[in-house]
């Protein structure tokens, strides 16, 4: 095991387990995930931006045979880049800050569009999501998504199309040679950058549903024999070099023993908005509470909160402070904690 890769050495861990011996709290929270997506994606389907996508990706889509929310059909590749796009576009999907972001918007697109297209047993469709948030933690601790984040990277996107494509090679039976291409044809579809956040336009909502159909491709390249990079993570021009500074490779490689299942890391939003403003909301809404105020009791609000969350939801502070749409509005941290005192 010591001359493989990264990227092998993970395959060979998935293709080497006994899937019976997984616990069955695993599988029950794996469902949570599932049903919580479907909720998302069913939410999402009617947003303009998703009718907007639909509007391109319907009209050319080759083979229609993979479910679109809610009620339209289109190819493998281009159900998972809507259904992706529509899962995010509330800003309601899980959270796990191991793995980099929101892993359902993600790796569920692309396993639901390979499960449909292979006719999947449900076991088989339960296993390859696990796979899959198992695959996008272990990037996620390698990158360090605040570093990734830093350097401008949509940490839900490029850590992601790893885990998507874990799920949709698994899905596809591929042996461990094959998910190992996989994954480093997915490397050089990583992609998807957060200037969104400085003005409220859409992008952000893209990024997962652009690597949910990059992992499709991903793996259905690898299938037919297409090969990529076994270094993909750690070589010279790989995927921690190129995506973050100060990066932990090393972790991507612990708890290769399934003492771990990382899905159970993932955690559900009860706001409609990035998971930053949560803990500020909860707090208005406790202090309110237990004094018994009301809005206009409140001169001001004082929140103190970490360095990348300002990044994220308090600048600019010209959009922020004053945000021109919903999708601004959703990583405003003065817009939000406004809404939680009114």
């Amino acid at each position: 095991m010591a001359d493989l890769s990264y990227s092998q050495r993970i395959a060979q861990y998935y293709v080497d387990a006994d899937i019976e011996a997984i616990p069955q709290r695993v599988n029950e929270h794996t469902k949570n995930v599932i049903v919580d997506w479907v909720g998302c994606a069913i939410g999402g389907a009617n947003l303009d931006s998703t009718k907007m996508v639909k509007e391109v990706f319907l009209s050319d889509s080759g083979k229609h045979e993979c479910t679109v929310f809610c009620g339209e059909k289109a190819s493998a590749d281009h159900a998972a880049f809507i259904n992706g796009a529509a899962s995010h576009g509330l800003e309601m999907d899980d959270a796990s800050y191991d793995a980099g972001g929101h892993p359902a918007v993600v790796i569920l697109p692309a396993a639901m569009a390979i499960a449909e297209k292979v006719n999947a047993k449900g076991k088989d469709f339960l296993i390859s999501v696990i796979w899959g948030y198992d695959m996008m933690t272990r990037v996620g601790r390698g990158v360090v998504p605040d570093n990734c984040f830093e350097r401008g990277w949509h940490p839900t996107a490029v850590c992601g199309i790893f885990g998507a494509t874990a799920a949709a090679a698994w899905l596809l039976k591929l042996d461990a040679f094959k998910i190992a291409n996989a994954l480093g044809i997915a490397g050089g579809f990583a992609s998807g950058n957060l200037e969104c956040y400085a003005d409220g336009s859409l992008t952000k909502r893209l990024n997962p549903g652009n690597a949910a159909m990059g992992a499709v491709h991903a793996a259905r390249l690898a299938a037919v024999g297409y090969t990529g990079p076994k270094w993909v993570f750690e070589g010279k021009h790989g995927f921690f070099r190129s995506y973050t500074d100060n990066p932990t490779p090393e972790r991507m490689l612990e708890k290769l023993d399934y003492s771990e299942y990382p899905i159970e890391l993932a955690s559900f939003k009860p706001y409609a908005c990035c998971r930053y403003n949560h803990s500020p909301i909860d707090s208005i809404l406790k202090i309110m509470s237990d004094h018994n105020l009301k809005a206009d009791d409140i001169e001001k609000i004082v929140i103190d909160t970490c360095s990348m969350a300002i990044r994220a939801v308090v600048e600019p502070r010209s959009i922020k402070y004053n945000p021109p749409n919903v999708a601004a509005a959703q990583f405003s941290l003065p817009y939000t904690a406004a809404c939680a005192a009114l």
